[in-house]
């Protein structure tokens, strides 16, 4: 699902479309989210004081009631408790909305458990560049979290994006590059990563020829004797 951000001005109109936050996807669809929105309101240069009102967009219906409900004074329900001026009482307002998703007081630490998880290991069904770029971009949302794990060092981001990939390629990787060395980059990860991929993938489609050949020979060898069976019983009428 998608929600278009607009902003109209004297010369034109431009808009961004941007996600929405269906509360499926927990912690890490909300930060998806948020993301999306910022990139948008700065592209579309929106004002800093609408930002609570446009995020709140951005959410669908029960999301949506509990931001509302959130961001709104208790007292006094036509004004906000968070600083529409400043973009720290929106971001104070984002940080408190997570509390809602995750244990705001050790959400990061929870985060960096994930990214070691094997609900991030890389799958057959994306690229290692796509997976690399997923893994990074939660290692950014990581510095938006409150918790009592310290901020990712950079030995530490690149050990958590080796080894989010296969058992055999994390070996073969050590072996050529002697693990995480100062000079490694993510590119450096990736390179090696693609290599197993191509190589698999020539295996796959080798390995899917061979099965497909194999099945034609049966097919073949079935119509043989299927064949063979109509002419012995004709022969005997």
């Amino acid at each position: 699902k998608l929600f278009t951000l607009y902003n109209v001005d004297e010369d034109r109109t431009d808009s961004m479309k941007v996600p929405l936050f269906t509360e499926t996807g927990g912690l890490e669809e909300l930060l998806f989210v948020e993301e999306s929105v910022r990139n948008a309101a700065i592209y579309l240069r929106l004002p800093v004081e609408i930002y609570l009102t446009h995020f709140g967009r951005c959410l669908t219906t029960d999301a949506q009631s509990k931001w509302n409900d959130m961001i709104k004074d208790p007292l006094n329900p036509e004004e906000f408790q968070y600083s529409q001026d400043e973009i720290g009482g929106y971001e104070q307002a984002f940080i408190d909305f997570t509390q809602l998703y995750c244990n705001a007081k050790d959400a990061r630490d929870i985060m960096h458990t994930y990214l070691r998880s094997a609900e991030c290991r890389k799958t057959p069904s994306i690229t290692c560049k796509e997976h690399a770029d997923r893994i990074l971009i939660l290692m950014k949302y990581t510095q938006k979290l409150d918790g009592t794990s310290a901020p990712l060092s950079r030995v530490e981001k690149l050990t958590i994006l080796l080894h989010s990939f296969p058992s055999a390629w994390i070996e073969s990787y050590g072996i050529i590059h002697s693990g995480i060395q100062e000079d490694t980059t993510v590119q450096h990860i990736v390179d090696h990563m693609s290599c197993h991929e191509r190589q698999a993938n020539k295996k796959g489609t080798k390995n899917n020829n061979k099965q497909q050949k194999r099945s034609n020979n049966n097919n073949n060898n079935n119509n043989n004797n299927n064949a063979r069976k109509r002419n012995f019983n004709s022969s005997n009428h």
